[in-house]
């Protein structure tokens, strides 16, 4: 039962650690996500109120954000879709960009979004586009780490930390059990004693069911040692007379006249002796099936007779 109680308790213990491992991870990223597109939003915004890409005279070639933005990708597209600066690629290897649907979304609603997965890198880049007044796209990315590259980042340290709590919770619940299980074994050792009281008053109905099956058992055990003791003696008592006859008659001290009275005696006490096994081999088999009560007519005169004689002779 202990084992049993335990087990289940540390099963209990790793789910609920596992759960809200994998549930705080979930939240945490998606908090992060919300987090990235708004600092992207704020970046392209404060990008697009320089009016720094809206300039007439601007020089394409004198555009450098490289080292100003390391972690930051500036992107400017035109009306029909042709980078004219990327601060990352040269603009010049760089395709169309009028079927990206950020770019798209930008061009219809004044600003646009998406997220694009890289499998292979593990890796998520986040996009955020915004239309100029001049009527081009102004668009900013970053790239972050995949949920999954995230939860592998830091598994080392859930590990550690599942193990010790595993640990924590593996000795919580040996305390628990022994506080669980102590008051059902001194109950159990106080089931004679009809003044305890079980601490719990959830056990009571168990405390009296125990009790009342203890009382029972010890009944029935005094039961069959009385009845031991009883069936000893009665089967003593037929078996003495028949030896008595017996060597009263083996030794010739018992004239002819006398001699089949005693076999008769002998006879008596042998049907005496069998009636006495036949219903030690029904009281057996009354242990071992339910038999309904038989009730039989008997006369009370003729037992007390019969008594009589037996222990006259």
């Amino acid at each position: 039962m202990k084992t049993k109680i335990n087990t289940r308790l540390v099963e209990i213990a790793i789910i609920a650690v596992i759960t809200t491992v994998i549930g705080i991870t979930f939240i945490y990223y998606n908090l992060f996500q919300k987090q990235v597109r708004s600092d992207l939003a704020i970046s392209a915004k404060i990008l697009r109120d320089t009016h720094y890409f809206e300039s007439v005279n601007i020089d394409i070639d004198e555009i450098d954000l490289s080292t100003d933005i390391d972690e930051l990708r500036v992107t400017w597209v035109a009306k029909d879709g042709t980078v004219l600066y990327d601060n990352d690629t040269s603009a010049e290897l760089m395709q169309n960009h009028n079927d990206r649907p950020e770019i798209k979304e930008a061009f219809a609603d004044g600003v646009g979004e998406t997220i694009r997965k890289s499998d292979t890198m593990n890796k998520n880049t986040f996009y955020y586009a915004v239309l100029l007044d001049n009527g081009t796209v102004l668009r900013v990315a970053t790239n972050t780490q995949s949920l999954w590259s995230v939860f592998m980042s830091v598994a080392p340290i859930i590990i550690l930390i599942i193990l010790i709590i595993i640990s924590v919770c593996v000795l919580i619940s040996h305390l628990l059990t022994q506080q669980l299980i102590r008051p059902i074994e001194v109950m159990v050792s106080n089931l004679e004693n009809a003044d305890y009281e079980s601490p719990y008053k959830e056990l009571d109905p168990l405390s009296e069911m125990l009790r009342a099956q203890h009382t029972d058992i010890l009944a029935a055990a005094k039961a069959r040692q009385d009845f031991t003791a009883n069936v000893s003696h009665e089967l003593k008592t037929p078996l003495t007379a028949i030896s008595g006859y017996a060597e009263l008659l083996e030794g010739g001290m018992v004239g002819e006249e006398k001699q089949n009275h005693f076999y008769q005696e002998i006879r008596k006490n042998a049907d005496r002796l069998l009636a006495l096994i036949n219903d030690i081999i029904k009281l057996s088999e009354l242990d071992r099936v339910d038999h309904g009560m038989a009730f039989e007519t008997m006369d009370l005169y003729e037992v007390a007779k019969e008594c009589v004689n037996e222990l006259s002779v």
